[in-house]
């Protein structure tokens, strides 16, 4: 019985951990584009809280830059939520040249739409 209980004991101590999750998009606030994007980062173009531009690479791995107007009277306009990490950034981007990718930022992650419906 004694045996039976040191073996319960160790197995508790002993397991394995959970699988990690991918790493989520990170916010950098700049107060100017930076030439080189790193990747799954959110970069946030500002002052004082107030951004007019938010940029990413694109995260289909195509090597674009991808640039959001965030001011209020451009149009289209991208909104943040949560401007600390993780991100959430609205509405979807659809970019409509090279690569196409259709996909939403949602608490970190990259959301990938299968078609056009997902605005």
């Amino acid at each position: 019985m004694f045996k039976a209980l040191w073996n319960w004991l160790l197995s508790l101590f002993s397991r394995k951990s959970p699988p990690a999750k991918p790493s989520a998009y990170v916010v950098c606030i700049e107060t100017e584009e930076p030439e080189k994007l790193e990747p799954k980062t959110l970069y946030l173009i500002g002052e004082d809280d107030a951004y007019w531009l938010a940029v990413l690479a694109c995260p289909c791995g195509c090597g674009d830059a991808i640039q959001l107007p965030m001011s209020p009277g451009s149009s289209p306009c991208w909104r943040v939520d949560r401007p600390l990490n993780p991100p959430t950034l609205w509405p979807s981007i659809h970019r409509t040249v090279r690569c196409k990718s259709h996909f939403f930022l949602r608490r970190g992650n990259i959301d990938w739409c299968r078609d056009n419906s997902c605005r």
